[in-house]
């Protein structure tokens, strides 16, 4: 995706039948008789010369073909290098993409799991609960029967005793 170079076009060069910005002097040799104190017939006449010429000069002193060439290939080199970097940095994101998938899928199948061990962590510590109560209450009974043979055991031996004493 890329876009093709526009021709390159600097401020200052002539374009147009209008001079270039700063390429005209008004002369102030006149007397001024307002703001604006000018033949509007006369005022870009001299410019229109010297661009027409400026244009001939541009021509006449334009490089050998062997040296455009060369900075032309040059150019294409560049462009090559950089469409290589670009295809590389390219696949490097397509890598790198690819990699942020497959690590976002682990980690959303540690968080599924840890959701699942939390759930066994909490049944596990609802049944603990729910036995430590039992284990409290079974050892309630416990003493109570404890208590209740003791007493039971006494009254049976009790009579016993006063037969033999």
């Amino acid at each position: 995706m890329s876009f093709s170079k526009a021709p390159l076009k600097r401020f200052n060069d002539p374009s147009g039948c209008a001079p270039s910005p700063g390429a005209y002097d008004v002369k102030t040799s006149e007397v001024l008789k307002g703001p604006v104190s000018f033949r509007k017939s006369q005022r870009f006449k001299n410019q229109k010369a010297e661009s027409q010429q400026n244009l001939n000069v541009d021509k006449d002193t334009t490089l050998p073909a062997s040296s455009r060439k060369v900075k032309t290939s040059g150019l294409k080199k560049e462009s090559q290098k950089n469409e290589k970097d670009l295809k590389m940095l390219e696949k490097e994101i397509r890598v790198l993409v690819q990699e942020r998938g497959a690590q976002d899928k682990r980690i959303q199948d540690l968080e599924a799991e840890l959701e699942k061990m939390e759930a066994k962590l909490n049944a596990a510590v609802r049944e603990k609960t729910s036995l430590s109560a039992s284990n409290a209450s079974l050892e309630k009974q416990l003493i109570e029967l404890t208590r209740t043979n003791e007493l039971l055991k006494s009254k049976v031996f009790e009579p016993h005793d006063n037969i033999y004493n």
